[in-house]
């Protein structure tokens, strides 16, 4: 397929239109011929390995080596897969660029390091900026996930924690805890929130629970009864440690 009749222009920036993309080492070729394309529009410089297409601005430090540590570290949390077909596609831009992307891709200005794409050609668009490993490391999360239907708590909370795993406390009651995490299911996340999922993975983790969690939202569930299971992960098991 020519990659001419499968890409659109919006705001400046190409994309692959979704109702074009082939599938198996098609797609792959594409996706390559694509990234290469969007790069030279832009002037960035491209890095390219069995895992990992990666964009950034030309003269910058190269990525590879740290996305590939990346990986290699959240190959080990339960279920999560490296996408089947194709590479990870990740876009570092500088962050005017960035800015323009976001509102490009998410319809407005939200205050961001890095965002996920789904759609189409799934994609992480992350701002360089001095954390952007840490961020790297965020978005990826939610990409080696996307085969699962999470609840928000914990796909953010899998991220939250992927970003510092040795660092992480656990703080708060149950109580609270409990009202946090089902408030993260109906709008924003503030910083906070997202600790307090980070802070709950991190001791599913500790106390060997992650993968039993995890397998509950392998399928979509009722959001009912993501409020009741999120009630009873985030009580039950950690009554004595969820007290202060």
């Amino acid at each position: 397929m020519e990659l001419r009749s499968s890409v659109y222009r919006r705001n400046g920036f190409l994309f692959l239109r979704s109702k074009a993309l082939p599938g198996g080492s098609q797609y792959s070729r594409l996706e390559k011929d694509f990234v290469r394309a969007f790069a030279g529009e832009l002037n960035y410089q491209i890095e390219v390995s069995s895992q990992f297409l990666i964009v950034s601005p030309r003269g910058s430090m190269k990525r590879m080596a740290a996305a590939e540590r990346a990986l290699g570290k959240l190959e080990k949390l339960p279920y999560f897969s490296s996408r089947a077909a194709g590479r990870f596609v990740i876009y570092i831009l500088a962050p005017p660029m960035f800015q323009r992307y976001v509102r490009t891709v998410a319809g407005s200005s939200i205050q961001l390091s890095g965002l996920y794409v789904e759609k189409g050609m799934g994609h992480l668009i992350i701002r360089a900026a001095r954390s952007w490993q840490k961020t790297l490391t965020h978005e990826l999360t939610h990409a080696g996930y996307q085969h699962l239907a999470l609840p928000v708590w914990l796909g953010e909370g899998l991220a939250s924690y992927a970003e510092e795993p040795s660092r992480r406390r656990t703080r708060g009651s149950a109580a609270e805890l409990t009202r946090r995490l089902m408030a993260m299911e109906k709008g924003p996340l503030d910083r906070f929130d997202l600790q307090i999922a980070g802070d709950l993975v991190a001791s599913l983790a500790r106390d060997s629970l992650l993968r039993a969690v995890i397998s509950r939202f392998k399928k979509p569930v009722p959001g009912p009864e993501v409020r009741r299971l999120t009630a009873q992960i985030a009580t039950l098991p950690f009554s004595s440690k969820w007290s202060g």
